[in-house]
């Protein structure tokens, strides 16, 4: 016997919201790109904030004999803006 998803108590199924799309694309973080990390940072933590000075301080001064870091610009293919960051290394 085949029970339809109401019987089921589930609600019918539904097409998906038409959402826009941002096509995105990874890119190695360049130098120029610290005073936009520093912005998109001070939105996630906004109880932190830390110029783009600072950042580049950070990173400057990390010890790469004994810590990687790597560091990615995440685009919005259309317009070029950087919308996101994101890194790879060791936890300190």
């Amino acid at each position: 016997m085949v029970q339809s998803q109401q019987s089921l108590g589930k609600p019918p199924a539904r097409e998906p919201a038409q959402q826009a799309k941002m096509r995105l694309e990874l890119k190695k973080f360049q130098p120029t790109e610290y005073e936009r990390f520093s912005q998109i940072r001070a939105s996630v933590f906004p109880d932190h904030p830390l110029s783009a000075q600072e950042l580049k301080s950070f990173d400057d001064n990390l010890d790469k004999t004994k810590f990687y870091l790597q560091r990615y610009s995440c685009f919005n293919k259309d317009t070029g803006e950087i919308v996101g960051l994101a890194d790879i290394g060791h936890m300190a």
